[in-house]
């Protein structure tokens, strides 16, 4: 089970009637109510997690900061084992291919900004936007890559001002070789709080601008590989 709450508990006894050893892989911050579905924001539901959490026989945290919002609900450590998340480097190396603007239909001769991830509000997707109405008019173009319940609104807000309009581009989903290509073409990645999104860039060598939140300070070295804000 990948979260602590109503999956968490369906997981739990499914691997006790099978004699299986259960392991709850913590991906997001679920003290955050926007990372929970409208069941897990029920009250109870806390109370869940630490029944799940207590009773697991791993505890899987993708990050530091995710393992010590366990800790956080009281949670033992002695059988709690971090286990980031991985890229092929070989595959993200920064390596620029050939045509890779012009199969995607991008301009030849204007700096990438790349912005990688799901289009959600828990990802503050619309700051990619007001980010883009702060460049000079041929600075650079903001690329977003991804799909998401906020898309068409996004898109549709773009199309109904002009200047976003010339300097945002939505390709949508796009495959990993594709990012790959296009994080060996871009002058900054921007990824405000994202999860292998970051990670492939910043693999890609791409210097990248995130918020400075919850997990992304293990990733992105200040000033170093990267900017942290707010």
């Amino acid at each position: 089970s990948t979260d602590p709450f109503v999956a968490g508990l369906v997981g739990f006894f499914a691997a006790r009637a099978a004699g299986a050893a259960y392991c709850v892989s913590v991906h997001a911050d679920y003290d955050r109510l926007e990372n929970r579905d409208m069941l897990a924001r029920i009250p109870f539901v806390n109370f869940l997690a630490k029944y799940i959490f207590s009773r697991a026989d791993a505890v899987a945290p993708i990050s530091n900061y995710l393992a010590n919002q366990v800790k956080r609900n009281g949670i033992c450590s002695s059988y709690m084992h971090v286990i980031q998340h991985g890229v092929d480097t070989n595959f993200f190396n920064g390596v620029a291919k050939s045509r890779t603007r012009e199969h995607l239909g991008l301009p030849l001769d204007i700096p990438i900004v790349l912005y990688v991830n799901r289009l959600s509000n828990q990802k503050f997707c619309w700051d990619a936007l007001e980010i883009a109405s702060l460049l000079e008019n041929d600075d650079a173009i903001v690329v977003i890559c991804g799909d998401g319940p906020e898309r068409k609104g996004m898109e549709t807000y773009v199309m109904s001002d002009a200047r976003l309009a010339h300097r945002v581009i939505f390709l949508g989903f796009q495959s990993q070789d594709n990012i790959a290509a296009l994080a060996a073409e871009s002058a900054v990645g921007l990824v405000l709080l994202a999860g292998f999104g970051l990670i492939e860039l910043c693999a890609a060598g791409l210097p990248v601008v995130a918020y400075r939140m919850e997990w992304q300070g293990e990733i992105v070295a200040h000033e170093v590989t990267g900017l942290l804000v707010l």
